[in-house]
């Protein structure tokens, strides 16, 4: 039930389209991560029929091709973000792989109750995750974007307030115009500048 924050990837090897996203059981305390595919973007996606694993922080599912190591990843999380590598047929995960903690809640001054919505890219040999906090909807949003990075996956990242030492990690947040923008993702166009896209809410 609500089915939400769908993320589509694109298997060359397969010919076929791998769309995770967010469901709610019956239980509004439990969350699954769920895949489905398609041989078109458009669909129509066809669910794999199992969960790929559910539990109370299983949301906002982000598939990631390392290319320093060749595996499928995928991240996810709801207050703190975790990755686990994924098996060759994307439609679950690799035998033998644990889910690895990258990031907790609570790190940074503000925006940091609830962390969500990992966008991971990789650039000149470093990790870079996107991540949101803390609520993104209500009456009163507060909601921003901020930063960390790595040499690795799967971590340590280092939060941007840990490298500039100002206790702030928050690359985007609200001005006069929008409130709350969060949940990105990141695309490098044909010129190969990276553009930043997100939601947010005009007051």
């Amino acid at each position: 039930q609500n089915f939400w924050a769908p993320d589509v990837i694109y298997d060359a090897r397969q010919g076929r389209f791998l769309m995770y996203y967010s469901g709610q059981r019956n239980s509004r305390k439990e969350f699954c991560l769920a895949v489905a595919s398609a041989v078109s973007p458009a669909g129509p996606f066809v669910d794999s029929g199992l969960p790929l694993a559910c539990g109370t922080e299983h949301i906002d599912p982000m598939a990631f091709d390392d290319p320093g190591s060749g595996k499928s990843l995928l991240y996810w999380g709801f207050r703190s973000i975790r990755v686990q590598e994924l098996a060759p047929d994307r439609m679950r995960f690799a035998d033998g792989s644990v889910p690895v903690q990258i990031l907790l809640p609570g790190q940074e001054e503000e925006y940091s109750r609830i962390v969500e919505g990992a966008w991971v890219t990789y650039r000149d040999g470093q990790y870079f995750l996107f991540y949101s906090g803390d609520y993104c909807c209500g009456a009163e949003p507060s909601y921003a974007v901020m930063a960390a990075r790595a040499d690795n996956p799967l971590g340590p990242f280092r939060r941007l307030a840990e490298e500039n030492g100002n206790k702030r990690s928050v690359i985007l947040e609200r001005n006069d115009l929008w409130r709350a923008p969060g949940h990105n993702s990141v695309i490098r166009d044909a010129a190969g500048e990276d553009w930043m896209l997100y939601h947010a809410v005009d007051p």
